[in-house]
């Protein structure tokens, strides 16, 4: 059972009628008509056609919204609608048009036009009277509308999940090239057998969760006694590079890049 804020309005369209001014037309001694605005009011998927003059049927509107008896939005909107015609300025229906939608074919298009189901979440919504008079395959036409509804409500909070997966895989990534580059000067020294300088303090290693990575990688500061023999650090090669060139490195250049543009 859907709930007051979830059912779909009626269609409403507006036109003006000549209609008799009968104490005007006695008066004048012959015909004088007058312009009357009139309310077409048609529910989706229905065939019934309620017509009324628009002054009189948006007043019974209003009342019963302020009885609770009609969801108060609606005739919100077709007060709008109502202002904005009498401007020459028709609003569109509230919701995804079916004409135009490019998940349907021409046929299927004119058929739910002509069941006066005009718009997807009108289609998603569907009664058994509405999908009668759709006729063969209405149901699954009503499938596809809810499913398309249901994706497109989704992919606003799934694009935020995959972009805080590219951060997380980008830091993780980051800290994995710093551990890299620490690990060979390391494996340098010990090549060269140059004993590598203890640090005062050691850490406990922890096991490293993607709750704990964070967007700033962690900044790995190598010494110039933890570079192999006769060779400069990537601090030192950094700086030969800034002094050169007038401007820092990028950030993720690595040593070998850094001393063959040196040695240009």
């Amino acid at each position: 059972m859907l709930t007051a804020e979830e059912e779909r309005p009626p269609y409403v369209i507006f036109e003006t009628r000549a209609v008799e001014d009968r104490d005007a037309s006695i008066k004048a001694g012959h015909y004088v008509s007058k312009d009357v605005n009139y309310a077409l009011v048609t529910p989706p998927g229905s065939k019934d056609l309620h017509e009324e003059e628009l002054e009189a049927w948006l007043g019974k509107a209003k009342m019963n919204a302020r009885n609770g008896r009609m969801n108060p939005k609606w005739v919100e909107a077709w007060q709008a609608k109502a202002d904005s015609w009498k401007k020459g300025n028709e609003i569109p229906e509230d919701g995804i048009p079916i004409k135009g939608w490019t998940l349907l074919s021409p046929a299927q298009c004119e058929s739910l036009l002509y069941a006066n189901i005009r718009t997807v979440e009108d289609l998603a919504q569907a009664n058994d009277e509405g999908l009668s008079r759709i006729g063969m395959g209405a149901l699954g036409l009503k499938k596809k509308a809810q499913a398309w509804l249901q994706a497109t409500s989704d992919h606003g909070p799934l694009t935020m999940r995959v972009t805080a997966l590219e951060q997380e895989n980008a830091a993780l990534k980051t800290q994995n090239e710093s551990l890299i580059l620490k690990n060979q000067s390391y494996r340098a020294q010990l090549e060269t057998g140059e004993a590598p300088a203890q640090p005062a303090h050691v850490e406990p290693t922890n096991v490293i969760t993607m709750a704990d990575i964070t967007p700033e990688p962690e900044t790995i500061d190598i010494g110039l006694n933890d570079v192999q023999k006769g060779s400069e650090s990537i601090d030192t090669l950094k700086l030969q590079y800034e002094q050169k060139f007038g401007k820092k490195p990028h950030w993720n250049t690595s040593e070998e890049t850094l001393r063959k543009k040196l040695a240009e």
